[in-house]
């Protein structure tokens, strides 16, 4: 038997463990929890999909998001 590892960093697998970490941060800095906001979600579900059409070449990768929730504005360097 042997066992194969996805190394796929553009799946939705990836992209929901993105989004976990950033609700965990603004949660964290902003005590504020975007996870019931359906339009906040969204925005920042679109962000995580256009920074992974960045090069590959790149080690590191900004989300900026403006307004996402209630005037708040995110942003988070991904490495």
């Amino acid at each position: 038997k042997s066992t194969q590892t996805s190394l796929d960093v553009s799946g939705s697998d990836f992209d929901q463990r993105i989004m976990q970490y950033c609700i965990s941060k603004i949660k964290k800095n902003s005590n504020m929890d975007i996870s019931g906001d359906n339009r906040a979600s969204q925005k920042l579900r679109k962000e995580v999909k256009t920074s992974q059409e960045s090069p590959t070449s790149q080690q590191q990768v900004r989300l900026e998001i403006d307004g996402l929730s209630e005037e708040f504005d995110f942003s988070e360097t991904l490495t």
